[in-house]
């Protein structure tokens, strides 16, 4: 009896090793998400000075929101209280009362400060726009505001209470720049980016009632981005493009010449100084300056450790004082750009994500690459814990997109804002244009040929699909049967790569040919606007995800039939979507301000999972290939890793 009372003993003392005491059970550890040290940069939106206390500046950033320096810049305090995004893309101040401001923004329409910033308010009764790109206020009446939006001008004239179109004549154009005649209110010019009939500028002498085109000596076909007038002679007004450079009209817009000594294509920020009528450029390139009203220009840039410049603003009351905001934070001139120095104390800049820009090494998964909005491609080898940029050979800043070839991780393309496709052999050290027949270099999404990654598509923004057979050398425009030609987002089926899918402004469209021919395949989408989201299922090719702006759609019978499956989601833009590849009941979506969601059942219900998540406007959502617990997201203000809390 003894001998089996020490073996029940022993046994239960073999047992027992490692296991925690009745009642003390460990907690699992939990999982959330957490920021990564990086991509580090500002996309630059806006700097204001305060014409009465010119110590006291305001720094508009694509992703951070608006800080407020009342010391110079020397340093910076968020004031976000009341905005309900970071994605600040103008700003304008009431020249009467500095103490208000208007703040517009992606997704969520124009907002207004009474207190210098303190506290926002929405101000958007009326506004059918959410993306508010400029704005400006009337210097004489400064109740009267006006701002450009995806869907022309709108206009205010009781201080942003209530707005309404100011739109003939530009009713469907994007209008990305607003200039107001300081000496007649009456007469504004508007520069466009896109819509119907392309960019250009746009004149109104009656208040914005009424517009007409004003484009003799531009670039056709290229938007403009921003614009300023002499304030002392106002027929003279400056016009950047978006690819063309500078350009310069001495008779109110009759006609435009182009700035021959500004040698960057890319014009963000143009300002005159009252007193000296010193002309600034702020460009991609660098800071330009001229003496002599545009004749001749130099480049201001030593102490700049950035090129990329986006805005630029002068001291009212002190001309050698001179602040630009660039991919880097703000930087300081005091000597009239010949010198400049950092001014960023208290600044927090992270990169804002592209909306497909993020891509993890699928044999190296510590290795990811994210595009950004203004600083181009970085690259982390330590999963996360430290970014490089690795830009050499892009000359452009405005990333979309990244894809790696699963064959050779080594090789990846980028496609951009304008400059088109750029591809890597040696894992981004170094880039180069891969362009040859591509007739629109607004890229906005790519996809490689799961069998064969010499097969390439790009989806455009107003060229259609492109297809390349040569690893990129050389492109074929691939458009039969699509109605719309800005297509967003493509998909190839894994298991038959002629089988494709393109998300356009004209709906979803389906390839069965490898891209020769497209039938439309629409039915049951509330919606044509298919934008960035759309995934195929990897274990049901027949099992079909889009995201539009009235939430997410499913089907299971390769496009024929759609429903929504949108249950639990509570935000209807949908703007990334990713499936686990090892089990795809799971699934993953990223929305415009409600973060991210998660479902277990393949869609039919959903749960938000933002633990730890700081920005909700997720533009991407990448899984780890070999280990599908572990998710990135990109976000307006860098990027989150979805983890265990100890890691």
């Amino acid at each position: 009896m003894k001998r089996i009372s020490y073996v029940l003993i022993a046994i239960a003392l073999i047992v027992g090793v490692g296991l925690p005491i009745a009642g003390c059970i460990p907690e699992p550890i939990p999982w959330q998400w957490v920021k990564l040290n990086g991509p580090y940069g500002s996309n630059p939106a806006t700097l204001i000075i305060d014409p009465i206390e010119p110590e006291t500046i305001f720094f508009g950033i694509d992703g951070g929101g608006v800080y407020k320096s009342i010391d110079g810049g020397n340093t910076w305090k968020s004031i976000n209280t009341g905005l309900t995004t970071p994605i600040i893309l103008c700003m304008a101040i009431d020249s009467l009362n500095p103490q208000t401001l208007y703040a517009g923004t992606i997704g969520e329409g124009m907002f207004k400060t009474t207190n210098g910033g303190e506290t926002w308010e929405s101000i958007n009764e009326g506004l059918e726009s959410e993306h508010i790109w400029s704005v400006v206020i009337d210097p004489i009446n400064p109740q009267t505001i006006y701002a450009g939006s995806q869907f022309g001008v709108f206009k205010s004239t009781n201080g942003g209470d209530t707005w309404q179109a100011s739109n003939e004549g530009i009713a469907m154009l994007d209008i990305w720049a607003l200039a107001v005649d300081p000496t007649n209110p009456q007469t504004l010019y508007a520069g466009a980016l896109w819509g119907e009939g392309g960019g250009g500028v746009f004149k109104s002498t009656d208040g914005g009632s009424t517009w007409e085109p004003s484009t003799f000596g531009l670039p056709e076909g290229f938007g403009i981005i921003s614009l300023c007038i002499d304030p002392v002679d106002t027929q003279t007004i400056y016009a950047g493009t978006d690819g063309r450079g500078l350009f310069k009209s001495t008779n109110g817009g009759v006609a435009w010449n182009a700035s021959e000594g500004v040698t960057s294509p890319y014009i963000r920020g143009i300002t005159i100084d009252l007193i000296t009528g010193i002309v600034y450029v702020a460009s991609w390139d660098k800071v330009f300056k001229s003496t002599d009203k545009g004749v001749t220009w130099y480049s201001s840039n030593k102490g700049l450790t950035t090129t990329y410049t986006k805005t630029v603003a002068i001291d009212p009351t002190n001309p050698q004082t001179i602040y630009v905001g660039t991919w880097e934070g703000v930087f300081k001139s005091t000597d009239g750009g010949s010198n400049w120095e950092p001014r960023n104390k208290g600044l927090l800049l992270y990169a804002s994500i592209s909306p497909l820009g993020l891509a993890v090494d699928p044999v190296n998964p510590q290795t990811i690459y994210a595009g950004t909005f203004g600083g181009g491609i970085y690259k982390t080898t330590g999963g996360g814990k430290t970014w490089e940029a690795f830009n050499i050979g892009i000359d452009i800043a405005y990333l979309q997109c990244v894809v790696i070839d699963s064959t050779n991780p080594n090789i990846l393309y980028v496609g951009t804002d304008g400059g088109g496709v750029f591809k890597t052999t040696d894992g981004g050290k170094t880039w180069e244009a891969f362009n040859d027949g591509l007739t629109n270099l607004y890229i906005n999404h790519m996809a490689i040929d799961p069998c064969d990654p010499q097969v390439i598509y790009v989806a455009t923004m107003g060229g259609g699909v492109f297809k390349s057979t040569q690893g990129g050398k050389r492109w074929r425009s691939m458009n039969e049967g699509l109605t719309s030609p800005w297509a967003n987002v493509l998909a190839v089926d894994f298991t038959n790569p002629n089988t494709i899918y393109v998300g356009t402004w004209g709906g979803v469209f389906k390839s069965t040919d490898g891209g020769f021919n497209w039938e439309p395949i629409s039915e049951g989408l509330p919606t044509i606007n298919i934008r960035k989201a759309l995934a195929i299922d990897p274990a049901d090719p027949q099992t079909i995800y889009v995201g539009t702006d009235d939430g997410l759609f499913k089907s299971t019978d390769g496009g024929k039939n759609w429903t929504e499956s949108s249950e639990g989601i509570t935000d209807v833009n949908v703007h990334s979507i990713a499936i686990d590849p090892s089990n795809s009941q799971t699934i993953y979506v990223g929305t415009e301000k409600d973060g991210i969601f998660n479902s277990i059942d393949r869609g039919d219900t959903w749960r938000p999972m933002n633990e730890g998540l700081t920005d909700f406007k997720v533009r991407s959502l990448v899984i780890d290939p070999t280990n599908p617990q572990v998710v990135y997201a990109g976000t307006t203000s860098g990027v989150f890793k979805w983890s265990r809390v100890a890691d």
